[in-house]
């Protein structure tokens, strides 16, 4: 496994360095945490203070890994154990969006948002391009691109410049969001991410003038209701994070004192929640995507789904007022407690 540690400027003495020692109120994270060396590392971080552990992993813990992630837990050690691929800088992007959006900034929460900032930063070439792949000797791989990972970098960028608690993270990231936001993405996805970002910059300042032409060229990306009754959704195909499209129009539509857009919008999300509503419960569109006739999934269905649902719905009621919209919201987190198609519960209670 990896270990990331955020210290602070102390400089130690040659005592201290003989005797490692965790604070008590810092996250600490390790990749690959799931297995035997990740744990082993784990107990010892506990031996010598640690009690925020974060163990990243590509897959579930295992049966065996759960057994030794109670232990830890017994030991009154806060333990998450996130599956994600932690070189991913989609997966980091999402990760600050979340710290920063955290409305009471633990010292934890601070050390998170932290690592996660250095990383997409470092992902960012000069040319305002990003980078998705790390790996766990902190090389990078693979093209600097405007796909996804571009695209959730500057809504992560956009968020922190908005919510970060610290002067010196907003004016960072103020800055990585004005150099990535001079390139535009031929792709739905990745610029309805930027333009989640950018509606957190033109909210932050109102004479932002890059947000504002981001906004106006994604609007133009996303695209407006297909005509057809049957099939409104913009795509041939639903496939990932389906709501981010109408939440970046409706944002983006209020933004810009656009009416037409915010009703695009929002008749999207209608559409979209209704088709993957079944039995008062929500049933997302599964990994594998959905065409027109093909029947609600019942199986691959991933909580981002789930989470992009909720965001766009309280993005609608926040925008609108209507309480219908609240709904939405009430639904995305009752699937994650069990009221979904396997009434089984999606998240941990002691972790939240």
């Amino acid at each position: 496994g990896k270990i990331v540690i955020t210290q602070g400027e102390k400089q130690a003495s040659a005592e201290d360095r003989s005797t490692p020692a965790f604070r008590k109120d810092g996250a600490y994270l390790i990749t690959g945490g799931l297995g035997g060396l990740g744990l082993l590392l784990a107990n010892w971080m506990i031996d010598h203070g640690a009690r925020h552990l974060v163990l990243a992993g590509r897959s579930l813990p295992s049966d065996e890994a759960s057994v030794a992630i109670d232990a830890l837990r017994n030991r009154g050690a806060v333990v998450t154990t996130p599956q994600a691929d932690i070189s991913s800088t989609d997966d980091v992007a999402r990760l600050l969006i979340v710290a920063v959006r955290e409305p009471a900034h633990s010292q934890a929460v601070r050390d998170l948002s932290r690592t996660a900032f250095r990383f997409l930063a470092e992902a960012q070439n000069v040319h305002g391009r990003i980078r998705n792949r790390r790996d766990a000797r902190g090389r990078w791989h693979g093209r600097h691109g405007v796909e996804d990972c571009w695209g959730r970098s500057l809504w992560a960028f956009g968020t922190a410049a908005r919510r970060a608690p610290e002067a010196s993270m907003r004016a960072g990231a103020i800055s990585y969001f004005d150099h990535g936001s001079s390139q535009r993405s031929p792709h739905r996805r990745a610029m309805a991410f930027a333009a989640l970002g950018a509606v957190e910059v033109a909210n932050y300042d109102q004479r932002h003038r890059q947000s504002r032409e981001l906004l106006a060229d994604a609007i133009a990306v996303v695209g407006s209701p297909s005509p057809s009754a049957d099939w409104l959704w913009p795509e041939p195909r639903l496939s990932y994070a389906n709501a981010a499209l109408p939440e970046a129009l409706i944002a983006a539509g209020d933004v810009l004192d656009r009416p037409d857009v915010v009703d695009d919008g929002l008749l999207l999300l209608r559409w979209l929640l209704d088709r993957e509503s079944l039995d008062g419960h929500l049933s997302p569109t599964p990994v594998g995507g959905a065409s027109p006739g093909d029947a609600v999934g019942r199986f691959d269905q991933q909580p981002i789904e789930i989470a992009a649902l909720a965001d766009a719905c309280h993005r609608a009621h926040v925008v609108t007022g209507d309480d219908q919209w609240q709904q939405g919201v009430d639904l995305a987190i009752a699937w994650f407690a069990g009221d979904n198609d396997l009434g089984v519960v999606m998240w941990d209670p002691d972790t939240h």
